[in-house]
């Protein structure tokens, strides 16, 4: 049995890491195009059902590790504090979908991902989702490579990435330390965002909108005056609402006297940011003050 688990990393896929209070890494799971890391010599052993030490970590301390699907990418401090930049990811795993961040290359041990682009900036977060991974640099720049199928890189278009490439962002009404930002990546999504803010990679009042009027990927219901279910995302909701619970519940009071219609354009207010109906805006103000949460300049 492992003693002293000092952390447990997972992801999209089918493996996990596990980091020791001595810094020593293991894994275990499917280890399909060689993800888990175990160097070349292990790369046709796909099921490794016990944990295992994995070998060759990079020097410093290991901070995250994200498990992609065909890919995983660590991220680590270097212990010598005067040495820049002190943060560096490494990748191992498969290139062909795109998320190691390297050219056609193989990846059986981790190594790191190097790139011009940010090679004296430190990394201040980042996030690995299905196939594609976004990277927040310190001085406030964002980058993402790997699968772009759904357009989820933020690049305009929908062209992979086999190597890191920066995202244009909007202009941002916060100016406050870019370490207060995080990014995040879903299966096939990304957002950059400021607590209590969320931004997503595109034209945030018309995709908003869009995703309140789609049928999938809702996980909360609320329910009219006449019965009629409304659903909604919680993740939206949380960021809007200031992630408070307790408004959440005082909006499925005002929603349950309200009709179908007025429910639609009380949470298309919410979802777009934009004051659509005057008089409904007035009762939930107390609780989400458009004006005040405008998200762009």
């Amino acid at each position: 049995m492992m003693k002293n688990v000092s952390k447990i990393f997972s992801g999209t896929s089918n493996h996990v890491f596990l980091l020791n209070s001595n810094q020593e890494l293991f894994g275990c799971g499917y280890n399909d195009r060689s993800k888990l890391g175990l160097g070349e010599s292990r790369r046709e052993e796909f099921e490794i059902t016990k944990l295992t030490k994995i070998q060759n970590i990079p020097k410093g301390k290991i901070i995250d590790i994200q498990c992609g699907y065909f890919h995983s990418i660590m991220l680590i401090e270097n212990e010598n504090q005067n040495q820049n930049p002190k943060r560096k990811l490494y990748s191992c795993g498969y290139f062909q979908y795109n998320g190691l961040g390297k050219i056609y290359e193989n990846t059986y041990e981790f190594t790191e991902i190097k790139s011009s682009l940010f090679e004296n900036d430190n990394i201040v977060d980042f996030s690995v989702g299905y196939d594609h991974t976004l990277i927040l640099t310190s001085k406030g720049k964002l980058f993402s490579f790997g699968n772009n199928y759904h357009g989820e890189l933020g690049t305009g278009d929908t062209n992979d990435q086999l190597i890191p490439i920066q995202i244009e962002l909007p202009k941002l009404r916060f100016n406050e330390n870019i370490s207060n930002y995080h990014v995040s990546c879903g299966y096939n999504s990304s957002f950059l965002y400021y607590s209590p803010f969320l931004f997503p990679f595109s034209n945030l009042e018309e995709d908003l909108i869009k995703l309140f009027r789609r049928k999938e990927f809702y996980d909360i219901s609320f329910k009219t005056e006449n019965g009629e279910i409304i659903k909604a995302h919680k993740l939206i909701l949380k960021y809007r609402l200031n992630q408070n619970q307790n408004e959440i519940e005082k909006l499925k009071e005002i929603i349950s006297k309200k009709s179908i219609k007025e429910s639609n354009q009380i949470f298309e207010m919410i979802y777009s940011n934009r004051i659509i109906n005057p008089k409904l805006y007035s009762e939930i103000k107390e609780i989400i003050n458009l004006n005040e949460k405008n998200l762009f300049k």
